[in-house]
């Protein structure tokens, strides 16, 4: 890999500034894996979200994801913690009842 790039442990290179941007950019999403802080695009606007436990899957604990990937019906850990525990809105429950 080249000074501007980061190895991905599956051999791939990829822009050192894909590193810790939200995204899996290698294989295995180490890409993702102890970033300090992560840095995410929502709607246009950069927030920061701490390296803390509320923002990290909970089998393993490393890979952090944005808040509002928990509980949207997405599994984006690979244990499924975003979207355990969450709670089911009145809307929600309605919506479940019609269908």
């Amino acid at each position: 890999c080249g000074s501007r790039e980061y190895k991905c442990t599956a051999g791939a290179c990829i822009d050192i500034e894909a590193k810790c941007d939200g995204t899996w950019d290698c294989a295995h999403g180490d890409d993702e894996i102890d970033c300090g802080e992560l840095l995410t695009q929502i709607g246009g606007e950069g927030e920061v979200l701490p390296s803390t436990d509320d923002n990290k899957c909970r089998h393993g604990g490393t890979l952090c994801i944005p808040d509002i990937w928990k509980c949207d019906g997405d599994t984006d850990c690979d244990d499924g913690s975003d979207d355990a525990h969450c709670e089911i809105t009145a809307e929600e429950e309605i919506s479940l009842l019609i269908e």
